[in-house]
């Protein structure tokens, strides 16, 4: 597999890059090549492109949280209202479950407690629908899709005591009844992708996305494979945001979403990367935090600790994996989450600092996935393992796809991630990037790949494409 790579520039790289966000609103497109001539010899991150290039563009934002929203809405107009004209299910059946009384209720909840935890971000994402066009409750379902998703009635999701019986009138939740500024002035892109009665393949499922960690005494290093349905293919970007915190960050960004629940790094010399876990619908909670505002909030982190607390500390609606990366230091960590306080905590390296299970699973858990899956000596598991019993004897190497490895809870991992951590036994641990990069994209299971150029996992499911592999050097970003 060949990939073509593109360097990204680190902002951390080169002294006197980042200052203070300006007062006024700055809006500023670059190529991903002009990106690259700013950064220094020893690029922190690669970003590579599947078989056919897509080069990235950059776009650097400032300003209050609603005028930096609002200017990725203006540039990446065409391509958000792309992305929200192909996403699955979206028209078919996240919108029209809003509007009865179920899922009004449902999404008003989510809206209150989000905008409560997370304001700016909720203006951000506010200013990205009035730049754009696009109706807000269609941004906002798309960045809560799986918070939402999991109640959909074609889940055959119960209903609790805690949620008002469907009726049979439609309702309007508060979000819906906000209209997308300039909506008068702006007509948004309607229609949309074909519908699945497997809408389980777009709520909760998670067959996209790898991640592998590596840190030893001579390599410190992490490779993402980005991974997502056709609705996302040319539907994606960079952006280089100055926040209010005073840390700036450069975030591959989906279109019409909060950046970035994919990977990033940041001028406080942290960088991140995520791949999505498939928990049951029942290990969902109702109104709880998005996983897309935790993410955003990550952006802003300035060390691993920071960086732990923010993404372990909301009370989430459904967990995520994020790898969490401090350059200054040589540090990679690997968190699990899920609703209800649940996280993992696994430091790499001999003497790891970090270390914690807010579960009552562990190593029993790992040992029983491993007969169910028919896996032996898997890296992920021996990683889990390591990690339950404290991580006493060091873990240098984790292979994470889209399934929790430590975290003891229901879940619907699909055949892909099954059949990737086989792909990846096969070809070993790695010893260097060069290993990491192999791992990434192989093709050698034609089936369920790790590096994917096109595979339909599910009958009725959604095509699934590796976009870009991203490459994070932590000793050349020293």
């Amino acid at each position: 597999m060949t990939h073509s790579q593109v360097s990204v520039r680190p902002p951390f790289a080169s002294a006197g890059l980042l200052t203070s966000p300006p007062s006024k609103s700055t809006a500023r497109a670059t190529s991903a090549r002009a990106a690259s001539a700013r950064a220094t010899s020893a690029n922190a991150c690669a970003v590579s492109a599947s078989a056919v290039p897509r080069p990235l563009e950059c776009l650097e934002v400032s300003g209050s949280p609603f005028e930096r929203g609002c200017a990725i809405g203006v540039r990446f107009g065409d391509k958000i209202r792309d992305r929200v004209a192909k996403a699955p299910f979206l028209h078919d059946d996240m919108i029209p479950f809003a509007r009865t009384g179920e899922g009004a209720w449902l999404l008003e909840t989510l809206s209150e407690s989000n905008r409560a935890l997370y304001p700016d971000y909720w203006e951000e994402l506010r200013g990205m629908a009035a730049g754009s066009c696009v109706p807000f409750d269609e941004l906002l379902l798309l960045n809560l899709r799986k918070e939402f998703g999991a109640f959909l009635p074609s889940l055959g999701s119960p209903a609790t005591s805690d949620t008002p019986a469907t009726s049979s009138t439609p309702a309007t939740s508060a979000a819906l009844q906000e209209p997308a500024l300039g909506a008068d002035e702006c007509q948004a892109a309607a229609g949309g992708a074909a519908t699945s009665d497997r809408a389980l393949q777009y709520g909760m499922a998670s067959d996209d996305c790898t991640d592998v960690l590596l840190l030893t005494d001579d390599v410190a290093a992490v490779g993402h494979n980005e991974d997502a349905d056709y609705s996302i293919v040319d539907n994606c970007f960079l952006v280089h945001m100055h926040s209010d915190s005073g840390v700036a960050f450069t975030a591959y960004t989906y279109a019409g979403e909060l950046p970035s629940i994919a990977f990033a790094f940041n001028s406080a010399r942290m960088g991140f990367s995520m791949d999505a876990v498939p928990p049951a619908p029942s290990e969902v909670v109702r109104g709880g935090i998005g996983r897309n505002f935790v993410a955003r909030s990550l952006m802003e982190a300035r060390c691993i600790e920071d960086a732990v607390q923010r993404v372990t500390g909301p009370a989430v609606a459904v967990g995520h994996h994020y790898v969490l990366m401090d350059f200054a230091r040589r540090r990679i960590a690997s968190v699990e989450t899920a609703s209800n306080g649940r996280h993992s905590v696994l430091e790499l390296g001999p003497n790891p600092k970090l270390g914690s299970q807010a579960d009552s699973g562990g190593e029993e858990r790992v040992e029983g996935e491993r007969k169910e899956r028919g896996v032996s000596g898997s890296a992920a598991a021996d990683a889990a393992v390591a990690g339950a019993a404290g991580a006493a004897e060091g873990v240098e190497y984790i292979f994470h796809a889209n399934a929790y490895t430590r975290l003891h809870l229901p879940q619907k991992m699909g055949p892909s991630s099954h059949r990737r951590e086989a792909t990846a036994r096969r070809l070993g641990a790695p010893t260097g990037t060069r290993d990491i990069l192999n791992i990434l994209s192989s093709a050698d299971d034609k089936d369920y790949p790790i590096f994917n150029e096109g595979k339909v996992y599910e009958a009725g499911g959604p095509v699934i494409h590796t976009l870009h592999s991203a490459l994070f050097n932590l000793d050349a970003g020293r």
